[in-house]
């Protein structure tokens, strides 16, 4: 039905795994689900997204297959332009560690 909420146990446990752990990557997909959530209500990033394409997932190459592909591809070149800088120390200004800071209103996401 429109509006249920289905909770998986094992998927729970690898949220709460993955947050108590720390993992930056773990906690920065939680961000990006929410982020694509705001824009693709009814969507289930973690099921539909992961592995989508060549860039959506861990890791990436090739040729982006379409504009969503693409979207995950300019968020993974932000990550490696971002530890290039010479302001960034890879301890504390890490882009993996970093939270972002956004807003979600009428499904459009601003960043803040």
């Amino acid at each position: 039905t429109a509006g249920s909420h289905v909770y998986h146990p094992y998927l729970c446990y690898f949220f709460t795994v993955t947050i108590i752990s720390g993992r930056p990557q773990s906690r920065n997909l939680l961000q990006f689900r929410k982020i694509i959530k705001c824009t693709i209500p009814n969507s289930k990033p973690l099921n539909e997204y992961n592995g989508y394409g060549c860039y959506c997932g861990f890791g990436g190459s090739g040729t982006p297959v379409d504009d969503l592909d693409r979207c995950c591809q300019i968020h993974d070149n932000c990550y490696s332009e971002s530890k290039s800088m010479a302001d960034c120390t890879p301890i504390f200004d890490s882009p993996y560690t970093e939270f972002y800071s956004y807003s979600c209103e009428n499904n459009v996401v601003t960043c803040k």
